[in-house]
């Protein structure tokens, strides 16, 4: 669980701990300290993204400048005590929005990038969860989602303008082929219109 200066009572500087199943600190989790520069000085940073890997390694992510004594100003990961992962080194940084990984293990980030709005694909990790939507925008009657689309499957964005009916439109179709791609509906307009992606 991440968070801000004063996620614990008992240790303000904590940003990012580890909770056990019945909800008290796990404390064989132990990040080093997690620290953002600011006209103040140094203080306690901000983690506002946690993405954990199948090997029980977890990439951060927030508002923060070194952690430990090493500088980090993009994703950075952690190994299962919490300790820093010195193999890990993200070539990029920013305003990180969302981040997920792909069928292959790699590291999707989306945010402000150096300063820009845009999608990056990072280093290779491990086995990954399910493909996610990244990010979705409209721009007019033009309604875009964006995603990682798995190889050897078909994806269909389908709308129905009412929760109660029983009939999907389809707008949209693509093949996966392993690489970010776009589904869209191009006339989103006029009444409310509720969307789901029917992966096959």
């Amino acid at each position: 669980m991440g968070g801000f200066s004063g996620l614990l009572r008992s240790d303000t500087s904590r940003v990012l701990v580890r909770l056990k199943s019945d909800g008290s600190i796990d404390s064989t989790f132990d990040p080093p300290p997690i620290i953002a520069n600011s006209t103040r000085g140094e203080e306690p940073g901000a983690v506002t993204l946690i993405c954990p890997q199948p090997d029980g390694k977890i990439l951060i992510a927030g508002q923060f400048s070194r952690v430990g004594n090493v500088p980090h100003f993009g994703p950075t990961r952690l190994l299962a005590d919490g300790s820093l992962d010195a193999q890990f080194t993200a070539e990029t940084s920013g305003d990180i929005q969302q981040m997920i990984l792909d069928n292959q293990g790699r590291i999707l980030v989306r945010g402000l990038l150096e300063g820009r709005p845009g999608i990056a694909r990072l280093l290779a990790t491990e086995q990954p969860p399910a493909p996610a939507i990244l990010t979705w925008n409209r721009i007019g009657s033009r309604f875009s989602f964006w995603f990682f689309a798995v190889g050897e499957a078909s994806y269909t964005l389908e709308f129905k303008q009412a929760l109660d009916e029983n009939k999907w439109t389809a707008v949209d179709t693509i093949s996966g082929d392993n690489a970010l791609r776009t589904l869209v509906d191009p006339v989103a307009n006029g009444s409310a219109r509720f969307y789901r992606i029917r992966v096959e």
